[in-house]
């Protein structure tokens, strides 16, 4: 597999960014539904909350539990999850926009989660995901960019994507 591609929708925070910038918010939230058929994950909520885990663990369980998230609940309920920057974004949402995110789903199955790199508090992984999981899907990946907070990964768009 080559280098992860750009501009695609791969990852949850690529859609916002990706949706802002081909004529705005169409709303897009992700439906994730975990790969049961990949290496047993270490729970994502005990992981991220384990001090103790390595912080590559810690990564790969923030963006495993964000995405559960998506696929079990809301896209305005997963942004709970993100960090502050785009807390702040979404918040500024009228209701109308945050309700189309929260309205629109996109059937994704992570497949794997690697090359995560940690520099500091900032950290970066290219995710894998299968793009509509049994309807002649394809694979894709995409960088997805964390920075920590309060001790917390939390998944991030890069500075000046959200506008």
């Amino acid at each position: 597999m080559g280098a992860p591609k750009k501009g695609r929708t791969a990852v949850l925070v690529a859609v916002v960014a990706v949706v802002i910038s081909v004529g705005g918010v169409a709303g897009v939230a992700l439906n994730v539904a975990r790969n049961d058929s990949a290496t047993p994950q270490q729970d994502p909520v005990a992981a991220a909350a384990d001090p103790v885990a390595s912080a590559e663990e810690q990564i790969e369980s923030a963006i495993r539990e964000f995405y559960g998230i998506v696929g079990n609940e809301a896209f305005s309920t997963a942004m709970t999850q993100a960090c502050a920057r785009d807390r702040d974004w979404f918040a500024q949402l009228s209701a109308e926009k945050q309700n189309e995110f929260d309205a629109m789903a996109l059937p994704v199955t992570i497949d794997r989660i690697d090359d995560i790199e940690v520099t500091g508090t900032s950290a970066s992984a290219v995710v894998t995901v299968q793009l509509a999981p049994g309807q002649g899907s394809e694979t894709d990946s995409a960088t997805e960019y964390l920075i920590q907070e309060n001790g917390q990964w939390r998944l991030c768009s890069p500075e000046g994507s959200l506008r």
